[in-house]
């Protein structure tokens, strides 16, 4: 990974110092410097081992002490109602062997509280978004530069890097815990899905825990499989069960936009 990534998203700048830990970020000719965190895979591994995460890959395989994602918690901070809203931004390690041989690098996934609103953008690369509904149903989309994802309030949610680097903002607001990412209930729920790279670059393996067959995706072909329990983003769409129009095309200007009172 390279020390230092500088760039700019719809008129925001930013600027990852890995050799210092700490993002700069310019946005309505405001600087933010947030410190870097730095999330390593030991807690998924754990997880694993304990059989809250599927990982397609015996243990003597996987690797150790490797960065998922560098993130700084809480870049804007803003309000809607009474409502704290917490602004994220991390960037996700573009190493290709993270986790375990053939794996594409991932987040640790989270399954949001009921009365939690979130949503995520993606700053740079690619990325697969998995989530997954309290009653169970699972839904997936690719999501490259610009694109917007909306968390349903109480689903669970995993990102996955498939373009590298990955540069990823959400806010959020509602939760106990505040933004004390300490408290952060990761691992609350099992999550079944496994994704890793093919033979072919555009197209990626979805495995899924406990079910003997695997299917090939790819960001030109996305469909439903139903063989793992699996449809897509855009049926959420369809079915209006997440937001398709936004009041910015920036999320960093979309937080201040935020009304609680209609979502």
């Amino acid at each position: 990974m390279e020390k230092r990534l500088k760039g700019d998203f719809k008129e925001v700048e930013y600027e990852f110092e890995l050799d210092k830990m700490k993002l700069t970020l310019v946005h309505n000719g405001k600087k933010y410097e947030k410190e870097l965190l730095d999330t390593k895979n030991g807690k998924l591994i754990e997880a694993f081992k304990s059989g809250n995460v599927f990982l397609d890959t015996p243990e003597e395989e996987l690797f150790l002490d490797k960065t998922l994602y560098y993130c700084s918690r809480s870049v804007l901070v803003t309000f809607s109602g009474d409502a704290e809203v917490y602004m994220d931004v991390l960037l996700y390690n573009d190493e290709k062997d993270v986790i375990y041989p053939g794996a594409l690098n991932r987040s640790q996934g989270h399954c949001n509280q009921k009365q939690q609103v979130e949503y995520h953008q993606v700053m740079d690369g690619e990325i697969i978004s998995i989530c997954t509904s309290p009653e169970g149903e699972s839904y997936y989309g690719f999501f490259g530069k610009g694109d917007y994802i909306h968390v349903p309030k109480g689903w669970f949610h995993c990102t996955y890097v498939v373009k590298a680097p990955a540069i990823v903002a959400n806010f959020y607001c509602n939760t106990p815990w505040g933004d004390r990412v300490e408290c952060k209930p990761y691992f609350s729920i099992d999550n079944e899905f496994s994704v890793e790279r093919s033979l072919k670059p555009d197209q990626f393996v979805l495995k899924k825990k406990g079910c003997d067959t695997q299917v090939l995706i790819s960001k030109e072909n996305v469909k439903p499989f139903d063989e793992l329990g699996i449809s897509t983003y855009d049926y959420l769409k369809k079915e209006k069960k997440v937001r398709t129009q936004y009041p910015n095309d920036n999320i960093f200007d979309f937080i201040y936009k935020l009304d609680l009172t209609k979502e």
